[in-house]
């Protein structure tokens, strides 16, 4: 809709994840470098973590645009890259499968490197007495934080200028300032409050924007918020964002997601386990010896 009015070639908020708009800030620079020199090493997890929208997909889709994706990688002499999302979902059983595939080895070298991306729970979650030896072979590991104003300022003029933007509308640093203090600098958040001050923007024919428009988007958005808390149609209410209590159609729907990724994580496993062992008993059938350090795909 506001997009012809903007002259914009694309919406510059979507919440879907693209490395098109991925904005190097401080915090995401130096999780992209974690993540280099985790592929440099070669071995081992990688563990990035933030909250929830803080750009943990966009980082790892910005480093996917960046490598070449081979369904024969390991022919090629090159490793497998297994990222999983959601870590802090993962049961204690599908957590220690991830740990036997990083056993998985020629005499030479690794022929799997895992990504796990969490919320900040995890990082409690990897503490725990029996994470000990999944902790052991973490090499490294970096929690993402919010953008701060400055930040703020540019992630919003980096997505714009990407879409064609070049001044119009314009923006009064108060509608700056108002933005990262609602959203807390958390791109997600960034994304969803700009998206309806545009379209605000659109239906109000507005081509500047202040702290009053600013303020008047998000008074929209708290109403909105409320009364669907209200009518219980989100799913988590006020409560359990204040102080962590679910009530019990929120339990259920948690306990459903959690059974959603066991089975997915169940599913894929064996299939990892088994490309990997028979990668394994080649580089063995090459050198003669029998397949070293490897566990067996039956178990």
């Amino acid at each position: 809709m506001y997009e012809d009015y903007y002259c914009f070639s694309a919406k510059p908020f979507q919440l879907n994840p693209d490395p098109r708009f991925f904005f190097g800030s401080k915090g995401h620079k130096r999780a992209m470098a974690y993540l280099d020199y985790g592929l440099s090493l070669g071995e081992g997890f990688i563990v990035i973590t933030g909250e929830v929208g803080a750009g943990k997909t966009t980082l790892v889709r910005n480093l996917f645009r960046q490598l070449e994706s081979h369904n024969a990688a390991a022919r090629q002499g090159k490793r497998a890259l297994l990222v999983v999302d959601e870590a802090q979902n993962l049961t204690p059983r599908a957590v220690e499968e991830l740990r036997m595939l990083s056993n998985f080895q020629t005499s030479e070298r690794s022929l799997i490197q895992t990504f796990l991306l969490g919320q900040p729970e995890f990082r409690g979650i990897l503490q725990s007495p029996d994470m000990q030896q999944l902790r052991q072979r973490v090499v490294a590991s970096y929690h993402l934080g919010p953008l701060d104003a400055d930040e703020t300022r540019g992630y919003i003029e980096h997505r714009l200028r990407t879409v064609g933007w070049h001044g119009t509308p314009g923006f009064d640093d108060e509608a700056f300032t108002e933005l990262h203090r609602f959203t807390g600098g958390i791109p997600r958040r960034l994304n969803t409050t700009c998206d309806r001050l545009l379209l605000f923007g659109f239906l109000e024919e507005k081509n500047h924007f202040g702290e009053a428009e600013v303020v008047e988007v998000i008074a929209d958005l708290k109403n909105e918020v409320a009364h669907q808390d209200f009518h219980g149609t989100t799913g988590v209410n006020n409560h359990t964002q204040a102080g962590g209590v679910l009530n019990g159609e929120d339990s259920a729907r948690l306990a459903q997601r959690m059974d959603q990724v066991e089975r997915s994580v169940n599913r894929i496993l064996p299939i990892v386990r088994k490309i990997l062992y028979t990668v394994s008993e080649r580089h063995a059938a090459a050198d003669g010896d029998a397949p070293p350090d490897t566990p067996d795909p039956t178990h």
